[in-house]
């Protein structure tokens, strides 16, 4: 029985040599995550910390309109109340009001191409003077 226990801790011993690579390579792809999952991280508490100065400075945005402007000055391109709705989760009651509210102060211009409203930064007004 003795001999018996020591065969089965040497067959565990060569299974768990022979699995070495694998876990090697998994703990590589861990560490190649957590690191991919850092800079993610670090990212989205730059961006936050960016949109967060900009409701500090401009007292009349929400975080999200705040979010919008910077987005807005970094992609230079119309968006609409859908394409709000769907980006933020909202309602389309909250994306109209949000961008309507943004041209109301002038941070965006609106126009109509075909049946829906497209808004696009003011470029002249520039009131957050964001640098991209």
């Amino acid at each position: 029985m003795h001999l018996a226990n020591i065969c089965e801790h040497i067959f565990t011993a060569k299974q768990i040599i022979m699995t070495l690579p694998i876990i090697k390579f998994n703990l590589r792809q861990l560490d190649i995550a957590l690191i991919s999952f850092e800079k993610y991280i670090e990212k989205t508490r730059s961006e936050n910390k960016k949109i967060l100065e900009t409701t500090i400075t401009n007292p009349a945005l929400n975080f999200r309109q705040a979010d919008l402007i910077i987005n807005m000055s970094k992609n230079e391109r119309p968006i609409t109340f859908n394409e709000v709705q769907e980006c933020y989760n909202v309602t389309h009651q909250t994306a109209r009001s949000d961008l309507l509210g943004l041209e109301k102060l002038g941070y965006l211009r609106k126009y109509l191409r075909g049946r829906q409203f497209i808004f696009l930064l003011d470029q002249e007004k520039n009131p957050i003077n964001i640098t991209k």
